[in-house]
């Protein structure tokens, strides 16, 4: 019998990390979870866990607090002796704690990753890449590395080679959260702008050319009487309570499954690179995507590689109704459709 520790902060890896093992044969008795206190909550959709382990946040100092749920969660891995450490986005404690105690580690990333010169907004990238470099080009500073690292697309293949990560290391399969097509096609037709947590990765010029381009998508919803839902992303911090006074405009911050139930097929998303348009236009959903100058200096390959036309200023000073933005809609098969036997994890 071998036992498997999920470790995540975030929902949504929650449930992905418990599909995949469970789609690969693993019995619930051997999973054991480590989440945050953010999301103790979603324990309860899983009757069948017998150990959780809550990191909370011990105090409001957010450096000893970090310290403190640093040493709780080796204090788990020393108690739980797990075969496996199973995690979303390989961050530096996974990697360090696990090479320490010999424990396989298992890292999924379920977002879409681009262009491998850009940084993370870690700590460990930002040593890795950045003046003292050659001090830093160790296993446990490399944010991506892991003993097996499992993803969706060939994409995020090419960015971990770039990266250094052995291809050897990957596996490629489908998304499982992608598994259902939406469910409401006779509601009002809206245009869907989702955000991205620029400034959480140190991109502040990105995110405040965020907020300007959709202050313009406000304006023109506003004048041509559109329906407005403004996405925002979960890492994305800014206080956008503002727009929501205007008429016909609404925020979201629901996961990803409720998210689901507030669009219908003849809705129309625009977007920066984001990893949740490509995941609608997946589900059929009309894709826009949006580029400024300084958007340009960390997606404009990308955007080229993908072959994306971008709505800039001087494009959008031109469109006048959704018809027209759904023009430059693109459609794009991004995520793998194979859904993948992980032998290595499933070993008894």
């Amino acid at each position: 019998m071998k036992k498997y520790l999920i470790n995540t902060e975030l929902k949504n890896e929650l449930e992905d990390l418990y599909n995949i093992l469970i789609v690969n044969n693993v019995q619930e008795k051997d999973i054991v979870f480590c989440i945050n206190e953010k999301i103790v909550n979603c324990k309860n959709n899983f009757k069948g866990i017998k150990k959780v382990y809550i990191e909370k946040n011990f105090t409001s100092n957010k450096i000893i607090s970090r310290l403190m749920q640093l040493l709780y969660f080796f204090y788990v891995l020393l108690r739980e002796k797990p075969n496996f450490l199973v995690t979303g986005s390989s961050i530096f404690k996974h990697r360090i704690f696990t090479k320490l105690l010999s424990i396989e580690h298992i890292a999924y990333f379920r977002g879409l990753l681009f262009d491998s010169r850009n940084t993370t907004g870690g700590l460990a990238d930002k040593l890795r890449y950045g003046k003292f470099k050659f001090l830093f080009k160790s296993y446990i500073f490399n944010t991506f590395e892991a003993d097996k690292i499992i993803i969706t697309s060939e994409i995020n293949k090419k960015y971990l080679t770039q990266r250094g990560i052995e291809s050897k290391k990957i596996y490629i399969t489908r998304p499982v959260w992608l598994n259902h097509g939406l469910i409401n096609n006779n509601k009002q037709q809206q245009l869907i702008f989702l955000t991205q947590a620029f400034e959480w990765h140190g991109y502040s010029k990105q995110h405040e050319e965020q907020i300007l381009f959709l202050d313009k998508i406000l304006e023109w919803t506003q004048k041509n009487e559109i329906i407005l839902l403004i996405r925002i992303h979960p890492r994305d911090n800014h206080d956008y309570s503002s727009f929501a006074n205007n008429i016909n405009t609404t925020l979201s911050k629901d996961d990803y499954s409720q998210f689901l139930t507030q669009i219908s097929n003849n809705d129309i998303v625009i977007s920066p690179l984001s990893t949740m348009a490509f995941e609608l236009m997946y589900l059929k959903i009309h894709c826009c995507f949006y580029s400024t100058n300084s958007l340009n200096t960390i997606y404009g390959s990308s955007f080229k590689k993908l072959k994306i036309t971008t709505i800039e200023d001087s494009i959008f000073n031109n469109i006048h109704t959704l018809n027209d933005l759904m023009e430059l809609s693109c459609e794009l098969e991004i995520f793998s459709k194979n859904t993948l036997h992980l032998e290595f994890i499933d070993a008894k």
